[in-house]
């Protein structure tokens, strides 16, 4: 059962006939019961896994609520509705109106503002372990963006471990206000992010939010290596977004119906640049389904070494499935795509490419194992834009799936040039010797029509093995 603690002393292990203190949650609060030693027994017989007692370091969001109204029904509360005006929404949520100043009570819904002070006592709190859970209940979020910590305690501080966990388990969001991001991050300027916030580390997940064909869902920034994973964002602008994220890792992220699913780019706040965007993104597991040919699944910018691995994208019609690009940085080198699976609906297509790049100075992109399962003939693998320098394209071992097509590439030379070695790799024509692959004429079709062939020495073919 964990520890036991006696009715009378704290801290005192029970014997004999002592009661012991048993609590269970119940809707934040907590109910006590007293039982013998003997009924403990009898109960935990017919319990089948191991059972441990903690204390209670985990707010929850109905910790929050005002005592009448439960949290998380799924219904659309406004404050007003509920009987609030601004005077009593600031009593009943302190924080939440010090940090947005004022409360509008005709548009911020119950939900949303118990959630938002969960989050502002969890950044505030004095709680060795920062964790916050979702708790039971579907949740409305609507009338003002939802601020998630962001800042840096004193460095002699005994108690603040500037880590943070917020575990959905499992629940649902629901937008329904015209909010321009739902979940972000309130920083000045690039001073404040480099300072302070992203001292900050996070594990972040475990929920579903479905937005309502507006707004960003989520903007997570300044902080060093989180853990996002197990979330799904459906229906939104703008699905998620990254700034100032350094080896961050998201693990089984899916985003559906969204105009770009993820983005990785530099800070929104002041004086942000892409020299400091970020570096080492990990994707893994993840999945992007796109429903219209302007849609990205992943987008990135200014990124050093992203890395993806095990990653779908399909649905049906896309822009690109994922697009990486460089936006001038010179720090930004290096890209690893393996195992991807790529795949579209009947009659679907991605529009530019499964994977685009536009890269200088010697960029690097491998890409190895993709699977494909687009039923269209002469789908482009990658686009590589070339603006200065020599990027370097290593395609191994990535044959097609369809009986009808192989794979054919896009080269565009607007400053730089591309060097592409195809090893193992199925192409259209299949092609035996490297002047076939950089053949000016384009005989085979392995380039399309608008690509710039790549000269002699710029291509380079290892035989597909039959």
């Amino acid at each position: 059962m964990g520890q036991k603690i006696s009715e009378l002393t704290d801290g005192v292990t029970a014997q004999g006939s002592d009661l012991v203190r048993v609590a269970r949650v119940n809707g934040g609060g907590f109910i006590d019961r007293k039982l013998s030693l003997a009924e403990v027994s009898a109960l935990a017989s017919n319990v089948t896994q191991n059972i441990t007692i903690t204390g209670g370091n985990n707010l929850r969001f109905a910790d929050f609520g005002d005592g009448t109204n439960t949290v998380g029904t799924g219904a659309t509360r406004s404050l007003s509705s509920l009987g609030y005006t601004e005077g009593t929404a600031a009593t009943q949520f302190p924080n939440t109106a010090i940090s947005w100043g004022t409360i509008d009570v005709t548009t911020v819904d119950y939900d949303t503002a118990c959630i938002q002070e969960a989050f502002l006592t969890l950044a505030n709190g004095t709680n060795k372990i920062r964790k916050l859970v979702a708790g039971d209940g579907a949740f409305v979020l609507a009338g003002h963006e939802i601020y998630l910590p962001s800042y840096k305690s004193g460095i002699a501080s005994n108690v603040d471990s500037q880590m943070f966990i917020f575990d959905g388990e499992g629940t649902r969001f629901r937008v329904t206000g015209t909010q321009t991001n739902v979940f972000t991050m309130n920083i000045t300027d690039q001073v404040e992010a480099r300072d302070s916030c992203v001292d900050n580390r996070w594990r972040f997940g475990n929920f579903k939010m479905v937005g309502n064909g507006n707004a960003v869902g989520i903007r997570f920034g300044a902080t060093r290596s989180p853990l996002i994973e197990q979330i799904e964002l459906n229906n939104f602008v703008l699905g998620w977004q990254s700034g100032f994220m350094l080896n961050a890792m998201y693990m089984n992220i899916a985003t559906d119906g969204c105009t770009t699913g993820m983005k990785i780019d530099k800070g929104w706040w002041t004086n942000a640049g892409y020299g400091t965007a970020g570096n080492q993104p990990r994707f893994l597991n993840c999945r992007w389904r796109m429903t219209d040919a302007t849609h990205v699944g992943c987008h990135i910018l200014g990124t050093d070494t992203p890395l993806y691995d095990g990653c779908t994208v399909e649905g049906t019609d896309a822009s690109y499935g994922i697009l990486c690009d460089i936006a001038g940085s010179t720090v930004s080198k290096k890209l690893t795509i393996r195992n991807l699976h790529a795949e579209m609906g009947t009659g679907g297509t991605y529009a530019n490419a499964i994977i685009g790049l536009t890269g200088r100075d010697a960029h690097n992109i491998l890409i190895e194992q993709v699977y494909n399962q687009c039923e269209v003939a002469d789908q482009v693998l990658l686009e590589m834009n070339n603006t200065q320098g020599v990027n370097k394209a290593v395609l191994f071992c990535n044959d097609n799936s369809e009986n009808n097509d192989a794979w054919i590439f896009r080269n565009l030379n607007n400053g730089g040039a591309g060097s592409w070695d195809f090893i193992n790799t199925r192409l259209k024509g299949n092609p035996t010797t490297d002047a076939q692959v950089y053949d000016v004429a384009n005989t085979l079709g392995i380039w399309t029509a608008d690509s710039d062939i790549p000269v002699d020495r710029r291509g380079r073919l290892t035989k597909l093995l039959i």
